[in-house]
């Protein structure tokens, strides 16, 4: 049997400790100066962070609604600590190109003056004190760059005004829900007496008979909806490096956070950036297809699906939740990316994509409601997310089993993925989520019927032999 834990609160008290400023964390992102021998550095991301601490009180009150333990006015400190040694750094670095340039000049003279080979003589030596002061500055930037860039790296993205600050808000209701029956059994004892399912533990079960079937269905179903919508259809890579784990808000260095590959031949012991497996059909495998790419600005709006893995690590205390903790799941994910995350399109897109997944769900007929989740709820990367839940008889509460989110520019300058303006380059916003998470719905069909499993008619035409 089941402990009953809510999955949802067990997600919660996890994510409140993402964010640590005291623990070694050394970013794949940002790859500092000191530590550029030894691993390469593929991108620098756009650290624009003026407003963001121009507006200090706003940045605090965002990390007080996530739930995260961090002091504002000490980071923005540390950031104009940083840029002052680098300004300092400039200025040395500049003044060392116009005393080289002067020093070449009265290097060419045949015949100089006393007062000019005086100058040159002074000139030499202010070159070689402006040499020692830059190395030595770029020691300390070295350092700055280990300790303050990751900090602030690890920044959330800004909250969206409509994002409720403290508890969910419920948009939509489709169907009753059903009354919990005493003695409800859960989706493992379910599975197991139809012969639906065979579970040793999060990352050790097998499918099968009509569910499995189900899997491959739910897939081919929202496939179809998805590309009717004019929604491109791609095939997403299940591998990625630590540095497309971080820019996508997650601790590329955290094994409950992502699947790290260890021992992997194509990646040098001591680098940060390593492999991960991730899933074609997650966030990252998407940012992967235009990570540092100038995009044509004539292509927005971009819309991309893809069906297939996504890999999460189990629950840390290994707590036994079924299928609704497994470590992977088949999936259907969508991104989306529009110039201006102000513009009226980029809230059309996201609109668009709600009723696309919203048109998914009422197909299926059965009972579920959209949720706009609050503050805490949300992934560091996220500024506003909306959920697709359905009703879990065991648990007695609703599970999210999709959802689709708001990013901004967050992503897109943290990768450099780009387009060209008449006046320079602009970071595109970006919309994703999860459509369905196959795994997730399926324990939630299983336990609406401990005699039979009930597959949603809609999903019948699209099963590999048949009806049941």
């Amino acid at each position: 049997m089941l402990n009953k834990i809510s999955p949802r609160t067990l997600k919660l008290s996890l994510n409140l400790l993402t964010f640590s400023t005291t623990r070694n964390y050394t970013s794949a992102l940002y790859i500092p100066g000191r530590k550029a021998f030894e691993t390469f550095s593929y991108l620098t991301p756009h650290l624009d962070y003026t407003k963001t601490f121009a507006e200090v009180q706003k940045l605090q009150r965002n990390l007080n609604l996530r739930g995260i333990n961090v002091n504002a006015e000490e980071i923005k400190s540390a950031w104009e600590f940083y840029q002052n040694i680098d300004a300092n750094r400039r200025t040395i670095e500049d003044k060392r190109v116009s005393v080289a340039y002067r020093i070449k000049k009265l290097s060419k003279l045949e015949f100089p003056t006393p007062e000019e080979e005086e100058e040159l003589n002074g000139l030499i030596t202010q070159g070689k004190v402006l040499k020692q002061d830059l190395r030595a500055i770029k020691e300390i930037i070295w350092d700055l760059d280990e300790t303050i860039i990751p900090r602030v790296l690890q920044l959330p993205n800004e909250l969206h005004e409509k994002t409720p600050e403290s508890s969910d808000q419920v948009l939509k209701t489709v169907g009753v829900k059903p009354v919990k029956k005493p003695g409800a059994q859960d989706h493992l004892t379910i599975g197991k007496n139809l012969g639906l399912l065979e579970y040793t533990n999060q990352f050790h079960f097998y499918l099968c008979d009509a569910a499995a079937l189900v899997e491959v269905a739910v897939q081919s179903y929202a496939s179809r909806l998805l590309a009717d919508k004019g929604i491109f259809r791609v095939a997403g890579t299940d591998f990625a490096r630590s540095l497309l784990v971080e820019a996508a808000g997650i601790d590329h260095e955290d094994p409950f956070s992502s699947f790290i590959i260890n021992n992997n031949e194509g990646v040098n012991v001591k680098s940060v950036n390593r492999l991960h497996l991730v899933g074609g059909a997650s966030l990252i495998s998407f940012l992967a297809l235009h990570t540092r790419q100038l995009v044509n600005p004539k292509q927005f709006p971009l819309r991309y699906f893809a069906t297939g893995r996504n890999y999460i690590p189990s629950v840390k205390n290994g707590m036994d939740l079924g299928l609704f903790g497994v470590c992977q799941t088949s999936a259907v994910h969508c991104t989306s990316m529009t110039r201006d995350f102000r513009s009226q399109e980029y809230d059309y897109e996201f609109q668009k994509l709600i009723d696309v997944v919203t048109d998914l769900y009422d197909g299926l007929g059965i009972h579920y409601r959209v949720i706009l989740r609050s503050a805490g709820q949300l992934e560091p990367a996220e500024c506003l997310r909306v959920g697709f839940e359905l009703w879990s008889h065991y648990y007695g509460e609703y599970l999210e089993v999709g959802s689709i989110s708001m990013y901004g520019d967050y992503l897109s300058k943290r990768l450099l993925i780009a387009y060209q303006t008449p006046i320079g380059r602009a970071y595109p916003a970006a919309i994703s989520g999860t459509v369905i998470n196959v795994n997730r719905m399926l324990g939630c069909l299983l336990e609406q019927n401990p005699e039979m499993f009930e597959v949603p008619h809609v999903l019948k035409e699209f099963m590999p032999v048949g009806e049941i």
